[in-house]
């Protein structure tokens, strides 16, 4: 079972509320995908304060993944309510012939 953190957000803008460049870095730095979910959510990072549903919480940030050979896309969606998610990054991660991985 995930644990739901609630915090306050502080703006309706998602452009000022999900730092991207720090999400490329938990990327690099996380083992995994499930460390990369854990890393998004940490209340003491606070570099996502997105509350896309207007709640006045801050929202649980999901990772999917989908994979096609050697092609992986990397969802990273808002949890909104119950069933009901909103994409607000995604991340393309492709290793060619010579093993050369290109993340986009």
């Amino acid at each position: 079972m995930k644990r739901v953190l609630f915090l306050t957000s502080t703006n309706a803008d998602i452009s000022e509320d999900l730092d991207l460049k720090t999400v490329a870095t938990l990327f690099g730095q996380a083992k995994d995908l499930e460390q990369f979910e854990q890393m998004l959510n940490n209340p003491d990072s606070a570099f996502s304060n997105l509350d896309l549903n207007g709640d006045g919480n801050v929202d649980y940030l999901r990772v999917i993944e989908t994979a096609d050979q050697n092609r992986h896309l990397i969802v990273i969606q808002a949890v909104l309510a119950k069933d009901i998610y909103q994409d607000v990054a995604s991340i393309f991660v492709e290793k060619d012939e010579q093993n050369q991985i290109t993340v986009q």
